[in-house]
């Protein structure tokens, strides 16, 4: 727990569907309500923030900053791998990043928490064979913490992550 008492944490998430972000806004609330002092830095699509505002409360100590790199076109185009990466802000001033299914991350920051119940790299791999590749390269090569939901998420311990808690 004293991990990340007042340190700098990054919280990005992707911004296909609405789901990630809001998944990150309630872990985001729920770490910046027990840890006051840390600073917490959420990446996210702005206007998709401000449509959860009504269902979701927000924390004064989270600062928000605008993401919205329409990960589903860039996943479409020919090299999404590279495509994400360099969409990503700079994260490597933050002691963790928190990332709602974007793994790329790991290589702005290796000191990355991935939030994953599935990989984009396995929703369309059929068609991008070098992309599932990379993906699971990454994962075995760094091997970050991940969280994911016990009922549905697809086994990522194959691709070498610690899978420490299934929710």
């Amino acid at each position: 727990a004293s991990i990340i008492k007042g340190k700098k944490i990054a919280i990005i998430a992707s911004d296909n569907g609405i789901g990630h972000i809001k998944r990150s806004i309630i872990l985001a609330n729920k770490l910046a309500s027990i840890y006051k002092k840390t600073k917490f830095i959420f990446f996210a699509d702005q206007s998709k923030i401000i449509k959860l505002k009504n269902e979701i409360k927000l924390i004064d100590n989270i600062q928000f900053k605008n993401y919205s790199p329409n990960i589903e076109n860039l996943l479409r185009l020919k090299n999404p791998f590279n495509n994400i990466l360099s969409s990503l802000p700079d994260l490597k001033n933050y002691h963790i990043v928190i990332s709602d299914n974007l793994p790329e991350v790991l290589l702005k920051n290796t000191n990355t928490i991935l939030f994953a119940n599935f990989l984009w790299s396995n929703v369309y791999g059929n068609q991008k064979k070098k992309y599932q590749l990379k993906i699971k390269n990454l994962l075995e090569k760094y091997k970050p913490i991940t969280f994911q939901n016990y009922l549905f998420g697809m086994k990522l311990s194959n691709y070498g992550s610690k899978i420490i808690h299934k929710i």
